[in-house]
């Protein structure tokens, strides 16, 4: 060490003090390095042992079928809805038949068959529409999660098609403008007039051409006005017996989607209930494991900020003893370790 040879006091001072400076530095920073280590080390183990992301994984897939669920409810909902709004207007069908009113008695079908056809969805086609000759009947199994629902498939629209006997040729009737298709010439139905019927058998003219065709119906029993001699004579009791028929049918199909509904709002409501316990298990579970971080955290910096904190204090305390040791004349044939050593010595 001998390099500190003709400096003065001062200048020798100023060296030891920052190689100590330097050699502070090249400690505190291994210390901290070593802090740094150790609170990776520490969140990691945390990470890797948490309950938190199983938990959320639960919380995800319980949400996703809650989800599911709440479409399932709401459809039915909305076919319950549909079913009493068609339920109205069959009991509007049924006074208007009484009348004798055809025009009310149309009007309302029609109305059934816009509020019905409007349903395309497989869930929201619960109660929907259906192809004449069918019934629409089925059973549908819905699942809300937390319970499997049964619903009774009824088509609440009125569609019926004419076959012609003889040749085969299918009448299609259109609900929207009153018209019936007769080999591709659309007929009014107010130009329609019954001539005769024995069951399911029309006989039927538009004043200029007759034609007699089966009744093939899809949905409801009921049928438009015209079919029923427009609401006269045995006519009308016939439609009275089909509007009764179909609101019985409409009742029933309503008490399932009701019944349906109720289990559907309880399946969600277990679901609900499973969320929030694990919503609150998994806050619990973070919070207690944040806690323990946190404290493992706070005791490893408390540790090491100590260590540099003794070590500040050992840096500058070495500083005071030299420079009190340091004359402040030039030293010229010892070092400032041979006068330590000299000073230690005697």
């Amino acid at each position: 060490m001998t390099f500190y040879l003709g400096m003065s006091a001062t200048q020798q001072r100023q060296a030891v003090s920052d190689a100590m400076d330097r050699t502070y530095l090249l400690v505190k920073q291994g210390i901290e390095t070593r802090k740094a280590k150790e609170l990776a080390q520490v969140a990691g183990k945390y990470e890797s042992s948490s309950k938190v992301p199983a938990l959320q994984a639960r919380i995800d897939t319980l949400s996703a079928t809650k989800t599911t669920a709440d479409d399932a409810v709401t459809a039915i909902k909305s076919a319950a809805d549909t079913a009493q709004n068609v339920l109205v207007k069959l009991n509007a069908m049924y006074a208007a038949a009484k009348e004798g009113n055809s025009s009310a008695f149309d009007a309302a079908l029609t109305q059934i068959n816009i509020m019905v056809g409007s349903r395309g969805s497989d869930l929201d086609n619960l109660v929907g529409n259906v192809l004449a000759g069918q019934s629409g009947t089925g059973t549908k199994f819905i699942d809300a999660g937390a319970t499997q629902i049964s619903l009774s498939l009824r088509s609440l629209g009125s569609r019926f098609l004419l076959t012609e006997q003889g040749t085969g040729r299918q009448f299609e009737t259109n609900f929207y403008d009153q018209t019936v298709n007769i080999g591709g010439t659309k007929v009014s139905t107010a130009d329609l007039s019954l001539v005769s019927r024995s069951g399911d058998t029309l006989t039927f003219t538009d004043g200029t051409d007759s034609w007699t065709a089966d009744l093939a119906r899809g949905g409801l029993s009921v049928t438009s006005a015209w079919t029923y001699g427009d609401l006269a004579g045995s006519g009308q009791a016939l439609a009275l017996e089909d509007v009764g028929a179909s609101i019985r049918s409409v009742t029933k199909a309503l008490a399932n989607l009701s019944d349906g509904q109720l289990q559907g709002d309880l399946g969600v409501s277990i679901l609900q209930n499973q969320l929030d316990a694990l919503g609150e298990e998994a806050l619990a579970a973070n919070d207690s494991e944040s806690d323990a971080l946190a404290a493992e955290k706070k005791a490893i910096s408390t540790r090491y900020d100590m260590a540099l904190s003794n070590l500040a204090f050992a840096a500058q305390a070495q500083r005071e003893v030299i420079g009190a040791l340091i004359a402040d004349a030039p030293v010229e044939s010892q070092s400032v370790f041979d006068i330590m050593g000299s000073t230690y010595s005697g």
